[in-house]
């Protein structure tokens, strides 16, 4: 049939359907673009396919050296469009499970859900963070530390005692307790190794000379049966605190 056909026609109908790979992209452009290279033909700059780009919007930009299928309805490679994303050799698939959907970055990220377990992972390299934010409240997960913003609204603390608690540096029971009951943990398992101690509440002072004490709270009571009782008590009130001067330690000398 193609010897039917004149030579524009021949090429335009071979340029409908094209394999190539990423050869650029102009992540500034509006739309973005790319350039696609296919045998000897280098594209003009193309927009690329995107799973939705309605009321849901996703960027997923293609990698220069990414295969891709270059479609072009008229035959024209310069009015057509790529749709990039073909497993190769040099790009392997990185799953090998039909219940997995996943994503895999290069740097060694990584988002995963497996639907026979009901697991879910997020993987973020060292040295990465994780944010998660609903108005003006967030939490921000580093290799180091778990920032709370709402908790520290809610316990009435400043973001900085969240922050030095959650990294290890101070210790506060009341936000650790509360922090491990938001991710469902303990807090030995967040801060092991950390040993809580009781406060040490200051002891009440207690006068070096318990007959002295007593004394005064006869003598109170018995002045109102008569002063002479009362007198008799005080004069051993003061007798008991001249024995209790007489055997308190001597000051240092200077």
């Amino acid at each position: 049939m193609s010897q039917d056909l004149s030579p524009e026609q021949n090429r335009r109908l071979e340029s409908v359907l094209r394999f190539g790979t990423v050869a650029a992209v102009d992540f500034a452009s509006q739309p973005p673009l790319c350039r696609a290279q296919s045998g000897g033909l280098t594209t003009d700059w193309l927009r690329w396919m995107t799973p939705r780009a309605g009321n849901v919007r996703e960027w997923l930009p293609p990698t220069v050296g990414e295969e891709c299928l270059i479609f072009s309805p008229s035959g024209e490679t310069d009015a057509g469009a790529i749709l990039s994303g073909l497993f190769n050799d040099a790009r392997p698939a990185p799953e090998k499970d039909g219940f997995v959907t996943a994503r895999h970055w290069d740097d060694g990220a990584v988002e995963r859900y497996d639907q026979a377990t009901h697991g879910y992972l997020l993987d973020v390299p060292a040295g990465g963070s994780i944010t998660l934010r609903i108005g003006g409240s967030f939490m921000v997960m580093t290799q180091n530390s778990i920032t709370l913003a709402a908790l520290a609204d809610e316990l009435g603390v400043s973001l900085s005692t969240v922050s030095t608690v959650t990294s290890g540096k101070s210790k506060s029971y009341p936000v650790q307790r509360a922090i491990a009951e938001r991710l469902g943990s303990t807090i030995e398992a967040l801060w092991p190794g950390q040993i809580r101690l009781r406060r040490n509440r200051p002891e009440k002072a207690v006068s070096p000379c318990p007959e002295i004490r007593r004394a005064s709270i006869d003598s109170n009571s018995l002045s109102r049966h008569g002063n002479g009782f009362a007198q008799i008590y005080q004069a051993k009130l003061r007798e008991l605190s001249r024995d209790a001067s007489a055997s308190a330690p001597a000051p240092p000398e200077m």
